[in-house]
């Protein structure tokens, strides 16, 4: 993927020269897609923190734009990630206005590295704390 970037990143200024938009073209395949693709499962997970603090700033920025932007970035990566990672969960707890939103997203984005890397004991017992925050308990004091 580095090497893919290093020489896209070579050739970008002559095809934004010639008028291409850089992030999709005509033909409607968008890079992040292929690069997505392309990525290791810890890659796409590594991308999927990026885009979540992305869509945090913009958040707390009140940047309407940014964060259609990164949470359409997100449910692209999602396409590319297991269904049980329940990417939607995660993108519902960064947006929510509820006081444990933000200890709730990192839990599900733990998982999501816990159900890639087949840590299924981990994984148990971070279940059972978010299963706590969802229902309003506070996990604060393990």
């Amino acid at each position: 993927v580095q090497g893919y970037a290093e020489i896209y990143a070579s050739i970008a200024p002559d095809v934004e020269a010639a008028g291409y938009d850089s992030e999709q073209h005509d033909d409607g395949i968008d890079i992040n897609e292929v690069l997505y693709g392309l990525m290791s499962d810890s890659d796409k997970l590594a991308e999927l923190t990026k885009l979540v603090s992305r869509l945090r700033f913009a958040l707390e920025g009140s940047d309407i734009g940014q964060m259609s932007e990164a949470e359409a970035d997100i449910t692209l990566l999602a396409s590319h990630l297991p269904e049980n990672n329940n990417i939607q969960m995660l993108i519902e707890a960064v947006k929510s206005k509820r006081q444990n939103g933000y200890e709730l997203a990192e839990l599900y984005l733990q998982r999501c590295f816990h159900l890639v890397q087949e840590e299924y004991t981990k994984l148990g017992h971070l279940e059972a704390k978010i299963k706590k925050l969802e229902a309003g308990q506070t996990t604060e004091q393990e």
